[in-house]
This record gives C-alpha cells, structure tokens and sequence, in this order.
C-alpha cells in the first residue's frame, strides 16, 4: 500500500496493518508537537517529542554525542572536586558533618573529615592529633561555629567533667 508522507509529501510503501502517518522518524518527530532542539556536543538540530523531557533527554541529538557529552561531564565534575577545598558534605549516622577532603592529613579511608575538627584546626593554623578532641558546647553536633566548639586533651591524668548543656563527660587536667 503507497502512502503520502504528512509532512514532505514524499510516498512510501508500508503493510496495510501499518497506519503510519510519516516516511520517516526525522518526519515523525518535525511534527507540530515535536521540539526543535541543538545538540550540545555536535551543534546539530535535531528534533524530539515533549515527552522525552520528562526523562532527561533532549541534549543530544544521539547515543555518540550523548557518550561524548557524559565523558566531558564527567571530567569537568572531577576537576572540580580536585579545585574545591571544602570538597562534598554529608551527615553520618551519628549526626556529625563530614567533608570530603582525601589529601587532609587525618582524612579517614573514604577521604572525609569530621568538619568540627576541620574547623578547630582552621582555628589553630595546624591539624589537630589523635589525643585533641572537640566539643560541641550547645550539645548540637552539627552546629560547627567556632564559638560554639571548644578543644581538650585526652590524657592518662586527667579529671573527668560534666558539662551541665549537653551532658557530655570529658577529661581535663
């Protein structure tokens, strides 16, 4: 069966259980409906249906350009991280803020430090040592102003103490 194309007005043959309207994809997505887009790799125009949108398509006109975009993406994201000095936060199950900083010397395995450390350290012009702890004077662990935090050493000597905000023991000497 011989069909006329709704958009070029090119025929084509389809099966008659066929009920194509259109010669082609490139026609089927020129349609009133479709949206006229540019590719961000190749600066191609290419064309796509409102409803892809919802899936985050649309920037590229295909699957070489969209892999060549998600490479640049990538390294362009992991420069960034390698620039950025305070790096990714995010909360532990314990409450406390981690920053994600992998060339700080007490850095743990995954490349985070504790962020009320990171701030006393800051305080004092060095990183601290194993022994130095910092408390949170409020008792709220990611409440990280330097007013609010307050450094003691952990020692063999030393006196426990109770502070009457939190409830938190702690050693002095």
């Amino acid at each position: 069966m011989i069909k006329k194309c709704l958009i070029c007005n090119k025929e084509y043959s389809r099966s008659p259980s066929n009920i194509g309207k259109y010669c082609s994809r490139k026609c089927f997505y020129q349609r009133d409906t479709s949206l006229k887009r540019i590719c961000s790799v190749c600066k191609k125009i290419f064309y796509i249906c409102p409803s892809l949108l919802n899936y985050k398509k649309g920037k590229y006109c295909s699957r070489k350009c969209f892999l060549i975009g998600r490479k640049k993406l990538w390294n362009d994201r992991k420069n960034q991280r390698d620039i950025s000095y305070m790096g990714n936060k995010r909360i532990d199950n314990q409450g406390y803020i981690r920053i994600y900083m992998p060339r700080y010397p007490s850095s743990d395995k995954q490349g985070y430090i504790l962020e009320h450390r990171f701030v006393m350290g800051q305080i004092l012009n060095r990183p601290l040592t194993k022994d130095e702890k910092v408390h949170h004077k409020n008792g709220i662990r990611d409440d990280n102003r330097p007013e609010n935090l307050h450094l003691y050493i952990q020692g063999k000597n030393w006196h426990s103490k109770f502070c009457p905000f939190c409830g938190f023991h702690f050693s002095v000497k």
